[in-house]
Order: structure tokens, then C-alpha cells, then sequence
């Protein structure tokens, strides 16, 4: 409820004194308090009765809609307009009130309509119904809308410098990955200490990764990159028990947000310049970067599986409406890709056959000698299997040099494998794609290529399976019979097409 006083009663007329503070850590309204006493004794001196609002801790600079007490007495002011009776507004400062000259300007409008004048103690009456209180408001606004934009740039270059002479951490809670000292006081987390009134920093905390959960963030950029789905992650975590430095569950966007955090490479950001962080990196600032260009593609389906228990749910597609089939179970307990449509819902197969064939295809194709081919980037074409060879001769160049050299003196046989190592490097960039490689990573090549695959988590299986093919369900003929192969219509009843032949 808004506090109400009475000063003297030489006049009737009634002030709403209004009361602001943007910022106020410490809760002791010490700022609106002085607003307020200054207010106080104006009405006392002018006779008026008071009723006083306040908006403590909230900025005027976001607009009047967090304001809450000052909608409250916009309301107030209307439901006692009465013709030809004035109204007074208090403020100890006209930019406790507007701070633009477009909210000065609704708020002159409403002034003249509710017959308001705007008082205040070091700057006298403002009637906005006359041309000198209308320009003296606008005056008012376009100073103070200057003085937030000089604060915000200070704030800005100050910020500016710090980032980029020292890199210092400045979070206001422990993130997941990193840890320090407690302060011994409070026995909370602090990142820089500063002189109260210089604003010198006085002592820095010593951030280090967190022993145990550095691991889990790591391991997180790796499952992640080579395809394990966000939902995956912060399902394993909540099932082994590990929370937030909060102490919650974790949630799919949670994990987005931590792979996101460039803090985790030992960088931070500001105005769109990474700087190097005085804080330890968890993982590589590369693997970093992968994992953001994955999390930012626009053709990714964001939580597409979540939840999915199945190989083809959400990728397999119907032949007839193109839609993706999900996973349910029939009357007979068989568990079936159906097509869930609105206007369709014809097509029906039976899901542990399709998988299986799927599997089969899949693992088939990985076990070529020519699986390697699917690391290739499409951005240029390339001869493989020339590079290929070359790659072969100057390995075996390396092993006969190590024979060669062992009597050499050090200097010619460093020089002589850093240009070997150095055409080494640039093949296998021709040859692989970041992305790619770390999809199939661990099944390409692998000594048993079924059991690397078979091996993985389900949604690292349903990446693969997705990088690899198109999956398409037709109507099939009736019968007891499966058979995937079978034309209908001049289709097969399940059509895989390839990506590497589109």
C-alpha cells in the first residue's frame, strides 16, 4: 500500500510523491530515503498532504513497465481528476521520472489531460500545458537521456579494458566446471575484490577446474560432437546424480547452454572479440567452436529426439506424405513406424525388421575399404585416392628415415620430418571433414566395425544412421511374407537412398 503523511493544511492541494532508485544492492533504500525527506519537507512548507510511491531498485530506462508503483499512481491520478482541480507530482529529480523525451512526451499528454503539474525540490513547478513547462520537461529528458548514454559507454569502456587487459572471470555464481576459495567471511563465491571507493582491484580469486566436473564438461564437447544428442547427456547426468551448481536436475537447453559458454575454452566474449581468459581451459578453443557450429546450425533439428527410444522415430519418412514416422505399439504387442499425419496415417511397418535392415545397410557400408571417402568435404573435390597414396608413400618415407637417420645430426632430422609431417597435415585436411570424422568417429576404421557401432548410444546410432541415409516407408504388398524389396507401384516398400550419391 503506498504510505500516506499530512504536512499543514494551508491549501488543499495533494502531491503524489514519487520515489526511484535504479540500483540498490545493498537494501537499505538509503538513496530514496533522501528523495523522500527532500519531498517531505517541500509539502511541509508548501501545506500539502502526501501520498508517496516507490519504485526502488527498478530503471527507468527499460521503460514504465516494470514500474510498478508508478502505473499504480498513473491509476490513482485518474480515478481523482477533478475538473478544474490541480493535481501535484513530487519528484526529487526529474530523471527519477522520464529518461527520453518520448516517455517525457507521453507523460506531458497525460499531465494536460489530468490537469498535473510537476513539483520538486531544486527545480521548482513544471506545468507541461505551458510552452516554458514544456520545454524546460523536454530539457530535462534529453539531458538525462544523455547522461545514460555517457554511463553506458563508461560502463562499456570500462568492461572493454578490463576484458582486454586482463580477461578476468567476473561471474556472479560458481559455473558448472570451474571452482575457487570461498570467501572465508561469507563463505560464498567471489571472483575480484575492489577498493569500495577507488574501485581498485584489491585481490583476484584463483580460478581452477572443477576436479570432477572439468571431466564431465569435457567428455560432454566430445559425446556431443561425435553425435550423442543433448537430451542424452543431461539424461545420463541426472540418472548418475550429478546436478547443477545450483543443485537441480539438468534440463536439454541447460546442456546447450554450457557447451555454448565460451568460458570453457578459456575465452570471453565481448562486442562479437574473443579474448584470451586468465582462467584454465576445459577443452581446446577448436572443439569448442565445433561444438557452437553444431549448436547454431539453422538446418539442425533442434530436440528432434528427445525422448526417442527407437533408431527411425523422427527419421524415417512416409512415402506417401512425407512426414517423419514415429514408434508405437499395435494391438497384437508388435511395435511398428507408423505414419501419425492428420491427413494420412497409412502407412504401418513392422519396427524391429526395418531396423534391423537398416543396421545391416548401415554396417555394410562403414565396413568398405572405401568408408573413408565419407569424411571427405564436399566443399572441393578432391583425388582421394591419389592423396591417399601419397599419404601411404610418405609414412613409409617416415619409418625409413628413422632408420636413416639414426646417426644424423639432430637439426637435418628435424627439418627433414617437419616437411614430411607438414604434407601430412595438409592431406588429411583434403581428406576429412572436422564434422564428419567426428560422427563416425571410432566406427571407420575400426577392427569390428559391428560391435564399434552396436556399442554406441542410441543417439549417436541415430546420427550416423542420419548422416548416412534417407529412409523412405511405401505401401507394401499384404501378405505374411517380408519383404523390403518388393515393388509397389514402382517403389520399394522401404527405399534407402544415400547421401554421398545425392
Amino acid at each position: 500500500m503506498p504510505a500516506t503523511g499530512t504536512a499543514s493544511t494551508r491549501t488543499t492541494t495533494h502531491a503524489r510523491i514519487y520515489l526511484r532508485q535504479s540500483s540498490n544492492k545493498t537494501d537499505d533504500e538509503v538513496a530514496v530515503r533522501g528523495q523522500l525527506e527532500r519531498c517531505v519537507a517541500l509539502c511541509e512548507e508548501r501545506g500539502w498532504t502526501y501520498t508517496v510511491y516507490t519504485d526502488d531498485d527498478t530503471s527507468a530506462s527499460k521503460g514504465i513497465a516494470i514500474r510498478k508503483d508508478y502505473l499504480r499512481m498513473l491509476e490513482d491520478i485518474k480515478a481523482g481528476t477533478t475538473a478544474g482541480v490541480r493535481q501535484a507530482v513530487m519528484v526529487g529529480h526529474p530523471d527519477r521520472f522520464f529518461r527520453d523525451v518520448i516517455e517525457q512526451r507521453q507523460w506531458a499528454d497525460f499531465a494536460v489531460e489530468h490537469n498535473l503539474i510537476l513539483v520538486g525540490p531544486g527545480f521548482g513547478d513544471l506545468d507541461p500545458s505551458t510552452d516554458d513547462g514544456e520545454f524546460m520537461g523536454t530539457l530535462y529528458a534529453a539531458l538525462a537521456r544523455k547522461e545514460v548514454r555517457r554511463k553506458a559507454q563508461r560502463q562499456k569502456d570500462a568492461h572493454s579494458l578490463m576484458v582486454r587487459e586482463a580477461g578476468r572471470p567476473w561471474w556472479p555464481a560458481r559455473p558448472f566446471g570451474y571452482d575457487a576459495p570461498v570467501d572465508p567471511m561469507t563463505k560464498k563465491w567471489w571472483t575480484i575484490r575492489r577498493d569500495p571507493g577507488s574501485k581498485q582491484i584489491l585481490a583476484v580469486n584463483e580460478i581452477r577446474k572443477h576436479r570432477k566436473e572439468a571431466a564431465l564438461v569435457k567428455e560432454a564437447y566430445r559425446r556431443f560432437n561425435t553425435g550423442t544428442k543433448l537430451w542424452t547427456i543431461a539424461a545420463d547426468w541426472n540418472k548418475a546424480g550429478v546436478t547443477t551448481p545450483r543443485g537441480k536436475q539438468w534440463s536439454m537447453s541447460q546442456v546447450r547452454g554450457l557447451l555454448l559458454a565460451e568460458r570453457n575454452a578459456g575465452l570471453r566474449m565481448y562486442d562479437g572479440v574473443e579474448y584470451q581468459g586468465t582462467w584454465p581451459e576445459i577443452v581446446k578453443p577448436e572443439v569448442w567452436r565445433q561444438a557452437v557450429r553444431r549448436l547454431q546450425d539453422p538446418t539442425r533439428r533442434c530436440g528432434i529426439d528427445r525422448g526417442r527410444k527407437h533408431l527411425l522415430s523422427g527419421i524415417a519418412l512416409c512415402g506417401l506424405c512425407g512426414a517423419t514416422l514415429t514408434s508405437t505399439v499395435n494391438g497384437r504387442g508388435q511395435r511398428q513406424y507408423v505414419c501419425i499425419a492428420k491427413d494420412c496415417q497409412k502407412i504401418a511397418r513392422n519396427g524391429d525388421r526395418v531396423d534391423n535392415l537398416i543396421i545391416e545397410a548401415v554396417l555394410r557400408r562403414l565396413s568398405q575399404d572405401d568408408a573413408v571417402d565419407l569424411l571427405r568435404p564436399k566443399v572441393a573435390e578432391v583425388d582421394a585416392a591419389a592423396l591417399r597414396e601419397e599419404r601411404r608413400a610418405l609414412r613409409d618415407k617416415l619409418t625409413q628415415l628413422g632408420k636413416d637417420f639414426a646417426s644424423a645430426p639432430p637439426e637435418f632430422t628435424q627439418a627433414a620430418l617437419a616437411d614430411i609431417n607438414g604434407r601430412l597435415r595438409e592431406i588429411d585436411a583434403l581428406l576429412t571433414d572436422p564434422g564428419k570424422a567426428c560422427i563416425f568417429e571410432g566406427v571407420i576404421g575400426a577392427k569390428n566395425v559391428r560391435k564399434a557401432y552396436l556399442g554406441l548410444d542410441l543417439g549417436r546410432r541415430r546420427t550416423i544412421v542420419d548422416a548416412l541415409m534417407i529412409i523412405t516407408i511405401n505401401p507394401a504388398k499384404r501378405g505374411p511374407v517380408w519383404d523390403p524389396d518388393a515393388i509397389v507401384n514402382g517403389k520399394r516398400a522401404v527405399d534407402v537412398v544415400w547421401r554421398e550419391d545425392l
